[in-house]
């Protein structure tokens, strides 16, 4: 495949944000009638609606209507084919472009009635993301980044530049989640927590990764950490971090791709601090 330029990809960008808007509008009606919701519960990987099923069947005919020569990893379709074994992940990684979605990041919030949930949209070349966008409904805010091209918060017709600055000196919140859905232990990512708790003022877990890492782009929080999150939970957010100025890596410093099983994102003098305290 011909390799696509930076203004394919800046115009691939403004494809990404339309289509994220048309999934939007698909998922909000879903939560206003939640009592009529169809919910299921997959092994070890927590709920999934009919919500997400209808966002990610919009999502992918758009995508192949867009660019039918990319292969779509998205998270409900993956489960469906697989199970949900992880293992398989190894089948998407001999692609050089790859769109990457996440339909409804969020859903546990979403079937709760909660607002924080979002869309993730991405396009990955060679394991990392190139592309990224993240909407999220209820606050009709879009993050988004190019590579190379910064990363930006779009609400209405404001258009603002997240910028490449330094976290707080003190005072750090932070975010972080547990993979306790994914049917595995987490005593050892417990441990981190509270050595973190020690040392830091705040952690919040608000139950949407991709939020979370919108948030440290644009310094609301100051860093994040978790192990066991997919390539749909990573890919969009990741991007908009890097082009924020944020530093992403694995656990010990390791050099992050989509497919990576430990993520810790901050800027600093935080993120030093914090990958000495998450790391083995």
């Amino acid at each position: 495949m011909k390799k696509i330029t930076k203004s394919e990809l800046i115009a691939i960008e403004g494809e990404l944000i339309k289509i994220a808007r048309g999934a939007g509008r698909i998922l909000k009606p879903f939560q206003k009638d939640l009592s009529n919701l169809s919910i299921s519960y997959k092994d070890a990987q927590g709920a999934v609606s009919a919500a997400d099923h209808a966002s990610e069947g919009y999502i992918i005919n758009q995508l192949y209507k867009l660019r039918a020569d990319i292969p779509v990893l998205a998270e409900e379709d993956f489960y469906h084919k697989y199970q949900g074994d992880y293992k398989h992940l190894k089948e998407y990684q001999d692609s050089d472009y790859l769109w990457v979605i996440d339909p409804l990041d969020g859903t546990n919030n979403f079937v709760h009635g909660l607002e924080h949930y979002c869309v993730c949209l991405s396009l990955t070349y060679k394991l990392q993301p190139i592309v990224g966008v993240i909407y999220i409904p209820e606050k009709g805010e879009f993050y988004c980044a190019t590579k190379g091209n910064g990363a930006f918060l779009i609400k209405g017709k404001d258009k603002t530049r997240l910028k490449k600055t330094r976290s707080r000196e003190r005072g750090f919140l932070l975010a972080t989640g547990f993979a306790t859905e994914k049917g595995k232990p987490f005593n050892d990512e417990f441990k981190k927590f509270k050595k973190v708790m020690v040392n830091i003022s705040a952690v919040r877990r608000l139950g949407s990764a991709a939020i979370d890492l919108c948030y440290v782009a644009r310094g609301i929080f100051d860093g994040f950490w978790e192990k066991g999150l997919a390539p749909w939970d990573v890919a969009a957010g990741k991007i908009i971090c890097s082009e924020a100025g944020a530093k992403v890596t694995e656990y010990n410093g390791h050099d992050h791709n989509i497919f990576s099983k430990t993520i810790i994102v901050g800027r600093n003098p935080l993120f030093e601090k914090l990958n000495e305290m998450v790391s083995d």
